[in-house]
């Protein structure tokens, strides 16, 4: 029917709306959903979007929900992994923010500004904590226990005393991340580091973090950790600013389709 396809995966549609309202892209999502439902195939009418960014990654993208509640969705990226930590957490979802309000120059610096703060040692501990629960031992491939920074946590907190269970969660700050296995220390709240963290690993984890997003206007974490842009004779030339645009969300079983790098957002509706 001429309408463009946003993005896609295996299970689903995102479809951009002609229509400028809220009430009006509802009622096109339903519409199209009516359309295209046929015996044995259900085309479900889910959500719309007010903005919407994919890296170009097939499942890994980031929108404003705007219906049938206001939320942020963020599928693919680091705040879901196991060893992710507070601060990468939250300084990605500051970069969503900006990139979703269409703030692209204030994205790239905010970048710089989150990675120089890690290096320079401006952040405090407590936000560099990664946390994971524990099983017990034997559960574990007996060839990489060892290995398990939360399992040797375990084992030195019960050491010391500490009573700790299995199917309890344990944290520690990674103090050298060129040791093999990295040189870990357990991080309980009110008990004072003996180390350092290791800046540089963790500066280059928030680097390689934002830059699933910022790479997308030619800053890759290396650049981030630099702090500025060595632009090469034969880079191509930066991405023009992103068109704004309606989205909506459609689920469909069985699509599987690559997705497209692009910025989508859309105009506020007040």
């Amino acid at each position: 029917d001429g309408h463009e396809v946003v993005y896609s995966d295996t299970d689903s549609v995102f479809v951009r709306s002609p229509e400028a309202t809220l009430e009006g892209a509802r009622r096109f999502g339903e519409q199209i959903s009516q359309r295209f439902t046929q015996a044995g195939v259900t085309f479900e009418f889910q959500s719309v979007y007010s903005a919407f960014f994919s890296h170009g990654a097939k499942k890994r993208y980031v929108a404003r929900q705007v219906w049938p509640k206001e939320e942020m969705i963020v599928r693919g990226y680091e705040t879901r992994r196991t060893d992710a930590f507070d601060y990468q957490s939250s300084a990605l979802q500051e970069i969503f923010e900006r990139v979703l309000a269409e703030d692209i120059d204030g994205l790239l610096r905010r970048s710089r500004e989150l990675v120089a703060a890690v290096r320079n040692r401006q952040v405090p501990p407590s936000q560099l904590v990664i946390a994971r629960s524990v099983r017990p031992e034997e559960q574990y491939n007996e060839s990489t226990r060892e290995a398990l920074p939360f399992l040797r946590v375990f084992r030195q907190l019960k050491e010391e005393g500490y009573d700790v269970i299995p199917g309890m969660k344990v944290a520690w700050i990674v103090t050298d991340s060129r040791q093999s296995p990295q040189a870990i220390e357990p991080y309980v709240e009110g008990r004072p580091l003996t180390r350092e963290p290791d800046w540089e690993y963790y500066a280059d984890r928030v680097a390689q973090t934002l830059a699933r997003v910022t790479e997308v206007f030619s800053w890759d974490a290396a650049a981030l950790l630099r702090g500025n842009h060595q632009r090469r004779i034969d880079d191509p030339p930066p991405p023009a600013s992103p068109k704004p645009t309606t989205t909506l969300d459609t689920p469909l079983d069985e699509v599987d389709r690559p997705a497209r790098r692009r910025t989508r957002s859309l105009n506020d509706w007040n």
